[in-house]
């Protein structure tokens, strides 16, 4: 099941909305299993959250014209039918201002391997600490469901230490049935 959700101002209503038809989604297709194997649940984030953006925009994602600095992130820049990537750079350029409206990440991190898991969540997490972009997904598997809160306060700090106020949508996906999927919203 696709999601009937679509992004349109990239608020922190439209996360919490994005959050919860997520949390369906995984549900419909997963069950209670939490994350099962991370290549088919990559393969489902980036799909739902490619289904999610708004017409007009682009999305670039493994999938969908090829990664673009995240692992997904819709732009306002314009792409062409024709797909010439010069003539879309060359038009995005001179008629726009060129910006990522959503930059997600999904890392599973290591299943058996606590502080790992944490590294390796905080490594995809720091590329958007850093992105000027006007709203950010993280999606990650916890070892379980006391990890969660640890992780979340760890993503916090990370914002809170890069000054930024871009707000994000955590989704949790937790390793081999863990937990349920859940998700925190981070706002200023």
């Amino acid at each position: 099941m696709m999601p009937a959700f679509k992004f349109n101002h990239y608020s922190i209503e439209e996360l919490e909305q994005c959050g919860i038809v997520f949390k369906e989604a995984w549900a419909d297709l997963y069950g209670d299993k939490g994350s099962v194997k991370a290549g088919p649940c990559t393969d489902f984030v980036i799909n739902f959250f490619a289904d999610c953006c708004a017409d007009q925009r682009q999305v670039n994602s493994k999938c969908h014209g090829g990664e673009f600095m995240y692992d997904l992130c819709y732009t306002n820049a314009i792409r062409q039918k024709d797909h010439n990537r010069w003539f879309d750079w060359k038009e995005t350029i001179e008629q726009i201002h060129y910006s990522i409206l959503l930059a997600l990440e999904s890392e599973w991190g290591k299943q058996n391997n606590k502080k790992g898991n944490y590294v390796e969540i905080l490594d995809d997490a720091s590329k958007l600490a850093f992105s000027r972009a006007k709203t950010k997904v993280m999606i990650f598997a916890s070892q379980k469901s006391r990890d969660y809160g640890k992780i979340i306060g760890l993503l916090q700090q990370l914002r809170q230490s890069t000054h930024d106020t871009a707000p994000w949508l955590c989704i949790d996906c937790p390793w081999g049935g863990g937990g349920k999927v859940q998700f925190q919203l981070l706002a200023d």
